[in-house]
């Protein structure tokens, strides 16, 4: 494909050919869940499974790259759907418009790698204990919305 040429020079065909076989779940397509998104389907990756419960608000507008104004009220996974197929046509994305926690995370499995960027720190805790023991690979972001003070971070 030569839209991600870029991406088979800079890492080596066979590495670029890994990560379009490479299943991600992404969770929460907020401010981190979005942006990283965005940034893996622009190098290359193109199996997706996207999850989140919320729809795009206008207080998005200013820091999640999904959001624009005449997608505000839609959901997100939606949203974030139509986004994917629109810099790559030929992805596979599916997607899960609700809460993910520990009672349903099998339900998305397998896949090789889940991108956490939920802010709720009680489900993130269980799904993290239950990827650990899966053995699959995590990236995991801190939420912090609407906590201003460091000094309670433990």
């Amino acid at each position: 494909m030569n839209k991600f040429k870029r991406t088979e020079i800079l890492i080596g065909k066979q590495n670029f050919q890994k990560i379009q076989k490479t299943r991600i779940l992404i969770l929460g397509l907020g401010g981190v869940g979005g942006t990283a998104l965005e940034a893996l389907a622009r190098i290359g990756f193109s199996d997706f499974v996207l999850a989140d419960f919320d729809k795009i608000e206008e207080t998005n507008l200013n820091r999640q790259i999904l959001t624009l104004e005449n997608n505000i009220g839609k959901s997100k996974v939606e949203i974030a759907k139509q986004r994917v197929l629109a810099i790559n046509p030929t992805a596979k994305v599916e997607i899960f418009e609700g809460f993910v926690d520990e009672k349903n995370i099998e339900n998305f499995l397998p896949v090789d790698i889940v991108v956490d960027a939920i802010d709720s720190v009680r489900a993130k805790v269980k799904i993290l204990t239950y990827l650990y023991h899966k053995n699959i690979k995590v990236v995991s972001s801190m939420g912090a919305g609407f906590r201003k003070d460091p000094r309670f971070i433990k």
